[in-house]
């Protein structure tokens, strides 16, 4: 039987948590172990957690997501480890749908997986045309390969542990994209699925979106 745990970094989202949480409650399939890392939370985040029964709250008290990411990872008992934002809401069938593409694909032990993630917000169609033309699309041409978006992935505990000293350790680059290049780089299978059903809210976009190509080039050129 394939086991996954679901790792969610939270820093200050008593807004979203509990949205978040509900979903995964309602998985036609739950996953094995969910993991919410409180990254210093001033709000009532860590309350919300320990309101649901099936949530391991763990604290990270260096700041930054990769922080709280890494220590997640770290503490995954699963073959398989899924990776979300605290705003992220799944479709019912989303841990169903990840394990069973895991077994079509032949369970490989360096494996990644990957989704697009539907918005909410207003103007979700733009925002989530724009983040595949810049997020997704240059990968495949600036780092050569698929990358990997933290609010709706997966990745073996196995490619974890191969590339857990490798991957940044700074809050200044964009921790999914590092991850899929040392990926990549020893080996695994990185896949992008359009039927890992998600949403997330729009934040910061209209920054970002300008800056995911500037991002890839930088996690190249640094890992050089």
């Amino acid at each position: 039987m394939i086991k996954l745990s679901l790792i969610i970094p939270v820093y200050n989202e008593e807004k979203c948590l509990a949205d978040c949480l509900d979903s995964i409650a309602a998985q036609t399939v739950m996953p094995d172990e969910v993991i919410v890392v409180d990254n210093g939370s001033t709000d009532g985040s860590a309350e919300i957690a320990r309101d649901y029964p099936f949530v391991k709250l763990i604290k990270q008290s260096k700041r930054g997501t990769v922080y709280a990411r890494n220590l997640g990872f770290d503490t995954a008992k699963s073959i398989l480890i899924g990776r979300i934002d605290a705003d992220t809401i799944l479709a019912k069938d989303w841990v169903e749908s990840v394990k069973d593409s895991y077994v079509d694909v032949g369970q490989p032990k360096l494996y990644a997986a990957t989704s697009a993630s539907h918005f909410r917000n207003r103007l979700a169609v733009f925002w989530y045309v724009m983040h595949r033309l810049t997020y997704f699309w240059p990968s495949r041409w600036l780092l050569g390969h698929s990358t990997l978006v933290g609010s709706n992935m997966i990745l073996t505990k196995q490619l974890w542990q191969r590339v857990r000293y490798d991957v940044c350790q700074r809050t200044d680059l964009h921790e999914d994209m590092d991850l899929a290049y040392h990926a990549c780089k020893v080996g695994a299978q990185i896949e992008f699925f359009k039927y890992y059903k998600a949403s997330v809210l729009a934040r910061k976009m209209m920054s970002r979106v300008f800056s995911y190509p500037l991002m890839m080039l930088k996690i190249k050129f640094l890992n050089h």
